[in-house]
């Protein structure tokens, strides 16, 4: 009865599996939504080497650029900066795999929940007006970083 109640080591590595899959699969295409908006550091992407595992820090989106300021003041030098706005929260998993595609020692990550929002359908002239339902915005920032 009691073997019947736990998970079995086969569902653990199944599981290892399939996220193993979906974060190479990640990496490699590019489809992170966090690449939107995103700039490279000019000399940079292709000189440093793949991290694994890099650390990620998420903070409030006041202290940002704080936080950054104390990692350069530590060594550590920017490889890019990214700032998009979805109709989602994008979790910390999804910044890990960002900074594993882009090659970060250190991803600094926030988001900023930005409210409600109508969509806009364009009128006569230049002029946008309101229509559809409402949707929630977020403000995402990411800022990658390497060891010296």
């Amino acid at each position: 009865r009691d073997c019947l109640l736990s998970r079995g080591l086969g569902d653990v590595y199944k599981r290892q599996v399939i996220l193993l899959f979906v974060s190479v699969f990640t990496a490699a295409c590019s489809v992170s939504p966090l690449n939107q908006g995103y700039v490279a550091a000019q000399g940079i992407a292709g000189q440093v080497s793949r991290n694994p595992n890099p650390r990620v820090v998420r903070v409030s989106p006041t202290s940002h650029e704080a936080t950054v300021a104390q990692c350069t003041e530590k060594g550590y030098a920017p490889i890019g900066f990214g700032q998009t706005w979805l109709k989602y929260e994008v979790d910390i998993q999804m910044a890990r795999l960002f900074g594993i595609e882009k090659r970060a020692d250190v991803v600094i990550f926030s988001v900023q929940d930005i409210g409600y929002h109508k969509n806009s359908v364009p009128a006569k002239g230049s002029q946008m007006v309101s229509g559809g339902d409402a949707f929630k915005l977020y403000e995402h920032k990411t800022t990658l970083l390497k060891t010296p």
